[in-house]
């Protein structure tokens, strides 16, 4: 996509957007300009866009206001939101940190294949490594994070028809669909081979063998029915994708302390109401995929596969010795691999290193 379909895909709902919030004659009203979750998700339909059309203006008395649209409405990928935040074209975005994570990999430091066991364990690193993100964004993109949230759990997927005693083993060798760098290194450390695919794409390269396996979240795989062409779920905690939502700072600079204080209490309801709602998606889709009961259809009826004791250590040994050490490889500097230990690693118990 080049930058001038981009921006001409931009121009008609960002005019007469100039760098920043529009601010009314009188300096008390701001409406910013929003690239919001994309628009097929909950985070936009249940979240993003109630908050951002009435329960920010309420909360506010009217003082500030949005024109959200969400980001591939805006005939974007995702890839180019920080960019655009950079350069001051969006106020406020809703961005997934993969998108950022090849500029930026501390982005994703909480993020790690594989680190995450649990959503209360994404809270609690997310809670300690905040003030790294806030650093880096600021630094890299004069942004700023006003919420941060997780989709449901990502997990391996497989096309084994006929196949009897599917264990960690029976990943070998196998070609997985991989949807980040170090969802990839944990696959190598397993002896699979990811295969980057893009998603829309994942169901006929299983049914052509192009894949065997696909990574990705619980959600995705019910909602988009992909569970049509596989046969097994294999319970791999890969962690969690995360999000956050973050405004450009001259735009945040612009507010009055009342108006700061108001987005940021509002949005740290919606970060809590966000992922309140990982949660109940997460219980659910482990359900759907599986036997049920399923709340949003028919269960899908794959065969689970539960990693024993012995391939559990197996998948430890693989974060610690191969995931954290690319991590570390990546991050480049020591400054930035003794924030991850001091923070991430500090709340779980690991180390990375060189």
């Amino acid at each position: 996509m080049t930058r001038q379909y981009v921006m001409s895909a931009l121009a008609g709902i960002l005019l007469p957007f100039c760098g920043q919030a529009a601010v009314a004659a009188d300096n008390n009203a701001t409406k910013f300009e929003v690239a919001a979750e994309l628009s097929s998700t909950h985070w936009y339909t249940d979240f993003q866009k109630p908050y951002f059309n009435e329960i920010l203006p309420k909360a506010s008395d009217g003082s500030m206001t949005a024109n959200a649209v969400p980001f591939d409405q805006l005939g974007l990928t995702g890839f180019e939101l920080m960019r655009l935040m950079k350069k001051g074209t969006i106020d406020i975005a809703s961005v997934t940190m993969n998108y950022v994570t090849q500029d930026s990999p501390a982005l994703n430091g909480g993020s790690l294949g594989g680190i995450t066991p649990n959503l209360a364990a994404f809270e609690k690193v997310y809670s300690a490594y905040r003030p790294v993100i806030e650093r880096e964004l600021a630094t890299k993109y004069n942004a700023k994070p006003l919420a941060l949230f997780a989709w449901p759990q990502n997990q391996i997927f497989c096309n084994f028809p006929g196949q009897k005693d599917v264990t960690l083993a029976s990943l070998k060798g196998k070609k997985i669909r991989s949807f980040a760098t170090t969802v990839s290194d944990l696959m190598e450390g397993l002896g699979a081979v990811p295969v980057t695919i893009p998603f829309g794409e994942v169901v006929t390269a299983l049914q052509r063998g192009t894949v065997d396996c696909q990574s990705a979240s619980l959600l995705g795989t019910y909602t988009q029915k992909i569970y049509e062409v596989l046969t097994h779920k294999i319970a791999i905690n890969l962690g969690y994708s995360a999000s956050f939502i973050v405004i450009n700072l001259d735009t945040w600079n612009n507010l009055t302390p009342k108006q700061q204080e108001i987005l940021s209490t509002s949005m740290a309801d919606l970060e809590h109401r966000m992922q309140e709602k990982t949660a109940q998606l997460e219980a659910d889709m482990q359900r759907c995929l599986t036997n049920g009961p399923c709340p949003d259809g028919k269960p899908a009826g794959l065969i689970e596969v539960v990693p024993t004791k012995e391939e559990a250590a197996k998948i430890k040994d693989v974060i610690e010795n191969r995931v954290l050490k690319r991590y570390a490889e990546r991050c480049n500097t020591q400054a930035c691999i003794d924030d991850w230990n001091s923070t991430v690693g500090a709340t779980l118990g690991l180390k990375a290193w060189k």
